[in-house]
């Protein structure tokens, strides 16, 4: 995971903190959006998977990794056991 990122289900206090009326619906539009499709893809790849093990990339910020852990342990009964973060790209 990022640092200063993590697994729960609750923004953080910085987000909250950082959240204004005026970045609602842009946030509401970026995040959530963004996630629901992630969520979609996501259970789509569990759900053509058959019973073997495999790896699945999620290139997506990690802001929307909270909304693919809470997917699977919540709603899908899967354990976090690692997690590996990797830079795809930087913007200078």
């Amino acid at each position: 995971m990022a640092k200063d990122m993590s697994c729960e289900d609750q923004p953080s206090l910085a987000e909250l903190l950082a959240m204004t009326p005026e970045t609602g619906a842009l946030t509401q539009a970026i995040l959530h959006a963004r996630d629901e499709r992630l969520i979609e893809r996501l259970c789509s790849e569990i759900e053509t998977g058959g019973t073997e093990a495999k790896k699945v990339a999620v290139v997506y910020g990690a802001t929307h990794m909270r909304a693919m852990v809470r997917e699977l342990t919540h709603h899908r009964d899967f354990v976090v056991r690692a997690a590996e973060w990797r830079m795809v790209m930087a913007i200078a």
